[in-house]
């Protein structure tokens, strides 16, 4: 009789662990991209032709960390740039694709910086 009670105790303790492990893995969130959109005003500040190069992500926001919308190559209309927090400069972009950010050494090639983006930088992610 008293290996039953042991037994029972053990499956209890077991259950118990496998619970609390199943809801520490629910909590952890996955290393998911985070939807920037918003991140920063653009508008039409210029409307430089250049293109995207190929397999370069166009993103939700002016950080890499931030959601990819689509990638190029592709053909695009830049309309202003920005400076990120981190000092890095990214082109809001419109293209048959899409629209969003480009980190600017993705670009076809170096574009005139001219056409700065209007509104506030967030920190970075």
């Amino acid at each position: 009789m008293h290996r039953n009670r042991f037994r029972s105790v053990g499956v209890a303790v077991g259950s118990a662990a496998m619970v609390l492990a199943g809801s520490l893995v629910a909590a952890t969130p996955a290393s998911a991209a985070i939807d920037c959109t918003g991140e920063s005003a653009h508008q039409t500040m210029t409307s430089q032709a250049n293109s995207i190069r190929a397999n370069q992500p166009v993103r939700s926001g002016l950080y890499e960390e931030c959601s990819v919308r689509f990638n190029g190559s592709t053909s695009a209309t830049l309309e202003c740039f920005q400076v990120n927090a981190r000092g890095n400069v990214w082109w809001f972009v419109r293209t048959p694709k899409g629209q969003g950010w480009v980190y600017e050494s993705n670009l076809g090639f170096p574009p005139s910086r001219f056409g700065r983006c209007a509104g506030a930088v967030q920190p970075a992610p």
